[in-house]
């Protein structure tokens, strides 16, 4: 026990990353980052500590309040806070790269579900409410939305 206990300080981190890294797995996150790697310079809304679902269910892989966004004319920038961010590469979605987003409800709560090829992401909040509001700009450029 006595061991445990002093090995506590290097374990703790080696099992947060861990965690981290498999969860950028199971999410999907890691195979997005590959085919989306992440651009730094694009300019667009900054949303801070927004949330999203990865997948097609509800009971997906979530990231709560730990995502960085930049949504600009390109498409969205995503990135994870730092403490986890291990496992977890920037991505870059371009506009072109996405080819729907509708709205859905869950336990009172309205997300915006973007659906490429091979990938589906909800956001909700103001992010989601921004991010559907620029695709469909992008998509039909003289409508009113």
């Amino acid at each position: 026990m006595k061991n445990i206990a002093l090995n506590a300080p290097f374990l703790l981190p080696v099992f947060w990353f861990g965690v981290s890294f498999l969860i950028s797995r199971v999410s999907g996150w890691f195979r997005l980052a590959q085919d989306f790697p992440g651009k730094s310079n694009i300019s667009g809304e900054k949303f801070w500590f927004a949330s999203a679902r990865f997948g097609d269910s509800f009971l997906g892989p979530r990231y709560g309040g730990s995502l960085f966004l930049n949504v600009g004319n390109e498409g969205i920038a995503l990135s994870v806070f730092f403490p986890f961010r291990f496992g977890h590469a920037p991505i870059f979605l371009p506009w072109n790269s996405i080819s729907s987003i509708h709205e859905e409800s869950f336990l009172l709560t309205k997300y915006y579900v973007l659906s490429g090829k091979d990938f589906t992401i909800k956001f909700n909040g103001r992010a989601g409410e921004f991010i559907s509001s620029k695709f469909k700009n992008w998509k039909d450029p003289g409508a009113n939305y």
